[in-house]
């Protein structure tokens, strides 16, 4: 997923192939991959797609299908409540951290009224 922010933040547009994105958009960790993760992202089939300019619209599309319209499609289109088991409970937050912005608090809450309970 950091890959798919950095990519986002550096402007990549349409569809990137998964296999090449950890080359458009280096990231690093403090340890070597375990659990054969390098090989999984080697072989990783598909494409991502930069095409939403807000992160977090960005990242969903990622999880359930991102370049491949037809499975994010699929996705979204199954009815309740089979789709509790495919797309049920997904939160994305995306922090940003600005430098030299530390001791600023910018903070934006959204007032949705909280749906009642159907008994």
């Amino acid at each position: 997923m950091v890959a798919l922010v950095g990519g986002h933040l550096s402007g990549l547009k349409g569809s990137i192939p998964k296999s090449d994105l950890p080359v458009l958009v280096p990231t690093s960790t403090g340890t070597a991959a375990v659990e054969g993760k390098t090989k999984r992202r080697e072989l990783a089939e598909g494409a991502w797609a930069f095409v939403d300019d807000n992160p977090g619209a960005h990242l969903i599309r990622n999880a359930l299908g991102g370049a491949n319209n037809y499975e994010l499609r699929k996705t979204l289109s199954i009815p309740a409540p089979y789709s509790r088991y495919h797309r049920d409970d997904i939160t994305v937050t995306v922090v940003w951290w600005e430098e030299g912005k530390e001791g600023e608090v910018n903070t934006t809450a959204l007032n949705v009224e909280k749906p009642k309970a159907k008994l």
